[in-house]
């Protein structure tokens, strides 16, 4: 994957196809489902608007399952803008409400 959240995130759908398929693999295995996400951020450098929606659709999907969620390895010292993303996908979208 590439270094653009863009890429990273690319799309939100990709890790809940992934967290689909564990879960279906636990659900076989009959244990417990997936409660926690844990999204690691280190290798994004630079983030648009098209990587903020991904989060705020993977956070708003995750909300549905019950799923808790957070972020490992954004570096706020890059601007105001990775502060605002671990927003996003931790609260809410701020445009919303």
């Amino acid at each position: 994957m590439g270094d653009k959240a863009g890429d990273c995130m690319q799309p939100a759908h990709l890790i809940l196809r992934w967290l689909n398929d564990e879960e279906e693999k636990l659900k076989a295995a009959v244990l417990p489902r997936i409660r926690f996400l844990i999204v690691e951020m280190s290798p994004v450098t630079d983030i648009d608007t098209s990587g903020v929606h991904a989060l705020d659709e993977l956070r708003r999907s995750l909300q549905k399952r019950d799923v808790q969620k957070t972020m490992a390895g954004y570096d706020t010292s890059s601007g105001n803008i990775k502060r605002e993303l671990c927003f996003v996908f931790l609260a809410g979208n701020i445009w919303d409400q």
